[in-house]
């Protein structure tokens, strides 16, 4: 029987509008026990509890899809359509945006399995696009 694993690389790739690097964006595995729910706080967020087979599941690492050649970071909805006035902007900030977390969070890679650092680091990539 194959290892159950957390997350997977989709079959198709997507094209990066701003480098157009071929990208399979990582999603999350439901079911099986992956997301044990557990409480929700007085502010209306969810905490969930560790899996004996998965351990600490952080669900909220994986909803921004990354380039992991030019940084450029979107919701999955909003990510292929870039309207033509931002485009050239993004281009330009290419290197801004590869050189903003290189002393924070690094290292970084977006074509492997995400961690917490690139968690954090894809919605800061996002607010920066």
């Amino acid at each position: 029987m194959a290892e159950a694993t957390l997350t997977f690389f989709g079959k198709n790739p997507i094209i990066c509008p701003v480098c157009e690097n071929k990208i399979y964006r990582e999603e999350m595995r439901t079911g099986r026990g992956r997301q044990i729910a557990g409480r929700l706080t007085d502010e209306l967020r969810r905490h969930y509890e560790p899996s004996k087979q998965y351990g600490v599941v952080f669900p909220l690492i994986y909803p921004v899809t990354v380039c992991p050649r030019c940084f450029y970071a979107a919701y999955p909805e909003d990510f292929e359509t870039v309207p033509e006035k931002t485009l050239k902007p993004l281009v330009d900030d290419t290197d801004t945006r590869l050189g903003m977390l290189g002393g924070l969070l690094t290292p970084l890679d977006f074509a492997a399995e995400r961690g917490l650092r690139e968690g954090v680091a894809s919605y800061i990539l996002a607010a920066m696009c």
